[in-house]
């Protein structure tokens, strides 16, 4: 008989909190709605309606949308400016690039020149040698004893 009323003490508040109440509704509060159960163990949920809390959490949800709005700008505007940034040095760079193959180029044209002008002063250095052997040797050959005119 100890051991059944012992168990019986043990098992009743499981029994009770899980079984409706003799009130036939059991009432859980949280926050502002609360889990109620009916007299067949079903749960269902009243809240109270609050009209200044749902204006006061209208606002907070307009103001989050304002400033994340607020934030997709900005961070609209620091990409745009990232962008713009990106292709001004871009652009700047392929200037300096073409600006260094110019004056590469154009030091390459100048030496070439200048090349072909000092071949082209070597070849009349030497076609004036050539010219003027040529004539001191004919200048000789007339002043030869034996030379004849025809």
């Amino acid at each position: 008989m100890r051991s059944r009323a012992m168990l019986v003490i043990t098992a009743l508040p499981i029994a009770l909190s899980l079984a409706p109440s003799i009130l036939h509704a059991q009432t859980y509060v949280y926050r502002d709605c609360r889990d109620r159960y009916n007299s067949y163990g079903d749960r269902y949920y009243s809240c109270t309606y609050d009209g200044s809390a749902a204006a006061r959490a209208r606002e907070a949800a307009a103001r989050a949308r304002e400033a994340s709005a607020r934030a997709r700008a900005e961070a609209r505007e620091a990409a745009n400016w990232a962008r713009s940034y990106a292709r001004s040095y871009s652009a700047a760079a392929r200037a300096d690039a073409r600006n260094w193959e110019r004056s590469i180029t154009r030091i390459r044209l100048s030496r070439e020149a200048s090349i072909r002008a000092s071949e082209a002063r070597i070849r009349a250095n030497d076609l004036r040698i050539r010219l003027r052997e040529r004539a001191l040797e004919r200048e000789r050959e007339r002043r030869d004893r034996y030379y004849r005119r025809w």
